[in-house]
């Protein structure tokens, strides 16, 4: 059985893959675009945690103060029926600097991220071509994906801290149960709606491409097929014979997910010269002239 290199995972698996960045290794064989392809995942990266960086300043300077909790503190009640009951006191201080840990990690890690796709960035602009863009990457090994690395510890503790913080503003136990609700609500379908599936459609597409190369015909499968398109226009009624119906129509395999195999870009000029030459001799003129 022929092994392919691109796999679909399993959704467990997925978890694991999105958590590391696996994804972002997907086209690192690729030669063709290897420059373009990595000084833009860095640069959009970059914006992404700058912008974000600016976010996050604010909130570790000023938000991790105010606490909407009194002076000394809170207690947290927690009530499981008949089999026990547990109240936790919650201090001021122990908040204030939970907050100060969390918002300074991510604060440290998207300046960490936009710093570590800066440094990417000069080097592949040094490196100038792809070659030697795929040879600095493979040499990186793991380590060009530490940008995404700080990018996502500094998302995670930035989304950690903030949902803490709004389940600690709420007064009245009615208003925190509704934000729990909603939150956690979003989250799932954040999560498993949006982020899990895409990171598996990801994977499906270059599985499918891996296993449904372009199609390569012959010049005698393409006198064979111009033949058969002109007769199956003409016994539809129709006289419109179109290039890029023709093509369209070389295209009629499909993959089990609905995808249409694409041509090779040597079998699409064949097709043309083929199509127009047998038109031409159609309608008694020149391929010129068409």
């Amino acid at each position: 059985e022929k092994k392919y290199r691109y796999n679909v995972p399993s959704l467990y698996k997925t978890m694991f893959l999105a958590t590391v960045g696996d994804f972002l290794s997907l086209r690192d064989s690729d030669e063709e675009g290897a420059y373009e392809q990595f000084v833009g995942e860095n640069v959009n990266l970059a914006l992404i945690s700058a912008l974000l960086l600016t976010t996050f300043i604010p909130l570790y300077y000023e938000e991790a103060n105010k606490l909407n909790v009194p002076d000394d503190g809170f207690t947290l009640s927690v009530d499981m029926g008949a089999w026990s009951r547990f109240v936790i006191p919650v201090n001021r201080h122990i908040l204030h600097s939970f907050f100060d840990v969390t918002y300074s990690i991510a604060t440290t890690s998207m300046f960490l991220a936009t710093l570590s796709c800066v440094y990417n960035i000069l080097m592949s602009n040094e490196a100038g071509n792809d070659t030697r863009v795929i040879i600095f990457r493979k040499n990186l090994g793991i380590l060009s994906r530490f940008p995404y690395f700080f990018f996502a510890i500094g998302a995670y503790a930035f989304g950690f801290a903030i949902g803490c913080h709004f389940f600690i503003t709420p007064r009245f136990q009615s208003a925190l149960a509704i934000k729990v609700i909603i939150c956690f609500s979003l989250i799932t379908v954040f999560v498993f709606v949006l982020l899990f599936p895409s990171h598996m459609a990801l994977y499906t597409a270059f599985a499918e491409e891996e296993r449904h190369p372009p199609l390569d015909y012959t010049t005698e499968q393409l006198e064979t097929e111009v033949e058969q398109y002109f007769t199956e226009v003409q016994s539809s009624g129709s006289n419109n014979l179109n290039l890029d119906d023709f093509l369209k129509y070389l295209r009629k395999t499909m993959t089990p997910k609905g995808y249409h195999v694409p041509l090779t870009d040597g079998t699409a000029l064949e097709a043309s010269r083929i199509f127009y030459d047998q038109l031409a001799r159609k309608r008694g003129t020149s391929a010129e002239h068409l």
